[in-house]
């Protein structure tokens, strides 16, 4: 009968890996790798590497390559990849850590014919994993407040430029607005709450397209697994969340504090 093999993997993300984290993995198949049986026969083969941003790639028989001194220090780091095979044994083990969204394929899987080992090992794995600082979520689990609270940002904004552009024009309207949409548009503002509504879905409709976009492209600044190794400079997700936060809520508070004034008045408090 032949052996059965087993099979663990952990996903990973919501994470900022650093060289310390790199290098605790790499420390534990550094452990592996001195326990394992060096017979002749038994063959071993082990991957410790780094790819960066510009394409080239550092590798080594053991943990170095996550030392302090190690090249990549000087380079802004894309993907890791370590990895762990005993012919023997029947033991694999792989990590793959890739800067960016999870589903790029971040995770460690563990596998062989040893249920105790398997299991041991992933569990060992595990532990420095949670231990990983966690990502910023607050964009992913807010993303429909802050696209729709974007949204009416930019239409409000688009609609105050276009009015100054029009009050500075020499035009005089011809006649009121007779029609079936001025009909009904008049019937929904004659409700104490139905000027505001048409208000803000006024510039949610303008702005809808453009505010799901800057909300994308800002989540794109707290990739789900995010390798913070080499130069600061070079980590530009972290560089430019410091002034793009400050600019998204000084462009959203105003105009949060200016719907809540609006459904105030119109709703009679204070009054």
């Amino acid at each position: 009968m032949s052996e059965i093999k087993e099979s663990r993997v952990i996903s990973i993300k919501d994470k900022i890996v650093s060289l310390k984290d790199a290098r605790a993995i790499a420390s534990l198949i550094a452990s592996e790798v001195a326990a394992a049986n060096k017979d002749d026969r038994n063959w071993l083969e082990v991957k410790y590497a780094a790819e960066t941003f510009d394409g080239s790639e550092f590798q080594s028989a053991d943990p170095s390559v996550f030392s302090d001194d190690s090249p990549i220090n000087r380079r802004r780091i894309k993907g890791i990849e370590i990895s762990y095979l005993e012919k023997n044994g029947n033991k694999r083990i792989s990590v793959s850590i890739s800067h960016g969204d999870y589903w790029k394929g971040s995770s460690v899987k563990v596998s062989g014919t040893d249920s105790k080992w398997v299991n041991g090992t992933i569990s060992q794995l595990e532990q420095i994993i949670t231990a990983i600082p966690p990502q910023n979520t607050f964009l992913k689990r807010r993303n429909t407040f802050l696209s729709v609270s974007a949204s009416l940002g930019i239409g409000a904004i688009v609609i105050w430029l276009l009015s100054k552009v029009l009050l500075s024009l020499p035009i005089q309207p011809t006649q009121e607005p007779n029609g079936v949409a001025s009909q009904i548009i008049g019937y929904i503002a004659s409700f104490p709450m139905g000027k505001y509504i048409l208000k803000y879905l006024i510039y949610y409709g303008i702005g809808w397209m453009p505010g799901y976009e800057l909300i994308r492209k800002l989540q794109s600044l707290w990739p789900s697994v995010e390798i913070q190794i080499g130069p600061e400079h070079e980590q530009f997700e972290r560089q430019r969340r410091i002034w793009v936060i400050n600019v998204f809520v000084l462009g959203i508070a105003p105009l949060c504090i200016a719907i809540i004034f609006d459904i105030g008045k119109a709703i009679g408090v204070g009054s």
